[in-house]
């Protein structure tokens, strides 16, 4: 998927953040992909930071989260927390 970026329990949560408001920037919609508690933990920190960007910018981060399999590098499947990004206006 285009507007996906996958997150693991090492994603810099700073580095992230930025692709996050540079994706967003230029597409509107984004989702992150996480498989495991660190990688959820590392998303919601640059979902955090990245928020202040958009309040200054008179928006906030609304998050949709679901469930999907996904492929792993072994061929297998996973079941991964993917989180839908979209911005609103406040």
């Amino acid at each position: 998927m285009e507007n996906t970026m996958k997150v693991s329990g090492k994603t810099s949560v700073p580095r992230l953040s930025s692709a996050i408001i540079q994706h967003w920037e230029k597409t509107g919609v984004l989702t992150l992909s996480c498989i495991g508690a660190g990688a959820i933990s590392q998303a919601i920190k640059a979902i955090s930071d990245s928020n202040r960007h958009f309040i200054m910018h008179g928006k906030i981060l609304l998050i949709k989260p679901y469930f999907e399999e996904v492929d792993v590098p072994d061929g297998g499947k996973k079941t991964a927390i993917l989180l839908e990004l979209r911005a609103i206006n406040v």
